[in-house]
């Protein structure tokens, strides 16, 4: 008799998206009843960050779903992320480590969750004693073909150096399937003739649960005029999502405008960003008193989350020139609220092709500050395509993602999956 699969799934990220990948595929791997067992092989700091994610696989299947944390002493033996050098040898430490706990484990097979930290070890002739796919996330060769790019010199080397090193790796005898979150860049990838299978794969979001928090009470709450158009960013509060070129957008608004709007910041931020974060805007409400700028600042229960989501008139997210996919376009789609976006990359290809609001350079205050305006005036011809956003939420539910992943690594399921 055949003994069941044994699949181990190497990811030492501890923060992002990772975790909720984990619960996506533990919970599709037990409602399909799929054979074998899994071993995730996390960081030492995984338990102590995410003791949900391991509460949900020992309610769900004790005895077939592992956690393997490294020790203590392999985690302090990776390099530091200082500066690229330390960078690519933590890539080779954390490859090493993989390497070791397959020997430890015996998988069939080792799903790597985040494949762009091993191109560099596998481009280098470094092995597996088993086969291997991965989950890339963050491709960017292919994104002179996106309308309106314009790659910058130091865009241009990384894009050459992508394609140098994806064309050796996806000749890797050991690389069974890549798979990419930027289902654009496929037919790029598939240009390298691969050995490698490479498979799109959604970008899973988790529907949020219902909220009681109606808009009503929650511009009540935070005595926002019903009159006004609500502008809402939401998530880690840094430097990273465009806040402060959103702010100083504000200042190139006429008072008629600023006595429209309401921003709202809702998310965590650091006690440093926070004090920035507050003095700016003390400093925007100073010169423009008309504008409300409302600030929650705490991690929000999903509950909440999806009052706030729904109470909003626009979902901001001016990230700064971000490389890949972000789940705040995915959880706007799904309230069918428009995104007022960075341009740049994916977020901004993605915004263009699902009609999914306004992509604007959002490294540009006067390019934010235009976006406010069209939304302003947009009577009578809304912004965005409601259709379009259902089409992109379905797109990205949780269910494509695993079942995508499961299917094509071989796991049959009792009952059908819905596949990508």
């Amino acid at each position: 008799m055949k003994p069941a699969p044994r699949l181990m799934l190497f990811d030492l990220s501890v923060f992002g998206h990772h975790p909720s990948y984990m619960e996506t595929l533990i919970n599709y791997w037990h409602q399909q009843r799929l054979p074998g067992d899994l071993d995730f092989v996390v960081s030492s700091r995984f338990p102590e960050v995410h003791p949900e994610t391991i509460a949900l696989a020992q309610s769900l299947a004790p005895d077939r779903i592992h956690f393997h944390p490294i020790t203590a002493a392999e985690e302090a033996s990776l390099s530091p992320r200082t500066n690229g050098w330390t960078r690519a040898k933590r890539n080779f430490d954390e490859w090493q480590l993989l390497v070791n706990y397959c020997d430890r484990l015996q998988p069939d097979h080792c799903l790597i969750l985040y494949f762009d930290t091993c191109i560099l070890p596998l481009f280098f002739g470094k092995t597996a004693p088993v086969p291997v796919s991965g989950i890339y996330f963050r491709p960017t060769f292919h994104y002179r073909t996106f309308s309106g790019y314009i790659p910058s010199p130091k865009a241009t080397v990384q894009e050459w150096r992508e394609k140098i090193l994806l064309s050796r790796v996806l000749r890797h005898p050991r690389l069974e399937t890549l798979f990419s979150l930027d289902r654009y860049a496929v037919d790029g990838l598939n240009r390298f003739n691969p050995k490698t299978q490479i498979v799109p794969l959604a970008d899973p979001v988790q529907p949020l649960p219902p909220s009681d928090l109606t808009r009503s009470q929650l511009l009540e709450n935070l005595a926002i005029d019903p009159q006004r158009c609500v502008f809402l960013l939401f998530g880690a509060l840094t430097s990273r999502k465009g806040i402060f070129p959103l702010l100083a957008a504000l200042l190139q608004l006429s008072d008629q405008d600023c006595e429209r709007i309401t921003l709202i910041f809702a998310g965590e931020a650091s006690v440093e960003d926070a004090t920035v974060l507050q003095a700016k805007i003390a400093e925007v409400c100073a010169a423009k008193p008309m504008v409300q700028i409302v600030g929650d600042y705490r991690f929000l229960p999903f509950d909440e989350l999806q009052g706030y989501l729904q109470s909003a008139d626009v979902i901001l997210a001016p990230y700064q020139r971000h490389v890949g996919m972000s789940g705040i376009l995915v959880w706007a789609a799904m309230v069918q609220r428009p995104v007022l976006s960075s341009d740049y990359g994916l977020m901004g290809e993605l915004v263009r092709r699902y009609r999914l609001g306004l992509a604007v350079d959002s490294t540009q205050p006067e390019a934010i500050a235009a976006g406010f305006r069209t939304f302003l005036n947009q009577d009578p011809n809304p912004v965005g395509d409601r259709d379009q956003m259902q089409a992109f939420a379905d797109l990205n539910r949780a269910d494509r993602f695993a079942a995508t992943i499961f299917q094509t690594l071989g796991y049959a399921c009792d009952r059908a999956g819905d596949s990508a």
